[in-house]
């Protein structure tokens, strides 16, 4: 911790106000991918959360029984099908491809462990030039292909700290020590920057309700004070709104309850 300092966030809000755009138009596109399995509340949580939020323009991408099945008086299920084995098919990632190119960023979530899905994601996401954020409940595409996601400055992963160990371990990253769950949380912290300094992906750890980052020279350890999908959508939005602001204060302002 000894070259680490705490973010000042006192003049946050004030700070980033005017950088939230007032007409929808101008307030950017967000995709998000799940569903696969067969359940809509992640996705329905980020779509309200991000909506309720401010973002212009917000679409889901689900398999197709689901969009189906469950109506919504926005419209914005947007079905794709899958293959026998519940993998995405050519057409259908084809459609993502397209739906990719014309949002501002992409949200994953409850992507399934069909191998050629996660294939198929990992080259996506590993090239991606727009803000991509994962989720816990996809975290299998971060642990299939960690070392070339992890390379990519324009990913976050939001996790807990079970999925925390697993990307360590699957992206064979040596720390100056385990990382286990009797360390207190100022040593994950300092655990946290030795990884950081390894990877440009970003890593938000959520860990006994609490919100902790670190990223150049500077923490960020808060109390959780909304829910973590709710926390990926309102940071997707800011990464949107100013990309150019320091990311340890987007997401302090995301975990402010609105």
């Amino acid at each position: 911790m000894a070259n680490l300092k705490p973010l000042i966030t006192d003049s946050l809000h004030d700070k980033l106000l005017w950088e939230k755009p007032e007409r929808k138009d101008q307030s950017g596109s967000i995709t998000i991918l799940g569903g696969f399995n067969f359940k809509l509340k992640e996705v329905d949580t980020i779509f309200k959360a991000a909506k309720g939020y401010g973002v212009g323009s917000v679409f889901a991408l689900v398999p197709e029984s689901l969009a189906k099945v469950f109506k919504r008086e926005d419209p914005y299920l947007v079905p794709i099908t899958l293959d026998n084995y519940f993998g995405l098919t050519d057409f259908s990632f084809e459609k993502i491809n397209q739906e990719v190119a014309i949002s501002n960023a992409l949200i994953i979530a409850d992507i399934g462990n069909n191998s050629s899905t996660i294939l198929r994601l990992a080259r996506l996401v590993s090239n991606s030039i727009k803000p991509v954020v994962i989720t816990n409940s996809s975290i299998s595409l971060g642990l299939s292909f960690a070392e070339d996601l992890l390379k990519n400055p324009n990913l976050i992963l939001i996790i807990n700290f079970q999925n925390l160990q697993k990307i360590i371990k699957s992206s064979n990253i040596k720390l100056n020590q385990p990382l286990t769950s009797e360390l207190g949380i100022l040593k994950k912290i300092d655990l946290m920057n030795n990884l950081t300094s390894n990877i440009q992906a970003k890593i938000i750890l959520i860990d006994e309700k609490r919100v902790i980052s670190v990223e150049s020279g500077y923490y960020l350890n808060q109390p959780l004070n909304i829910d973590e999908l709710s926390l990926a959508s309102k940071l997707t939005a800011w990464r949107i709104w100013s990309p150019s602001t320091n990311f340890l204060e987007h997401v302090s302002i995301s975990n402010q309850a609105n």
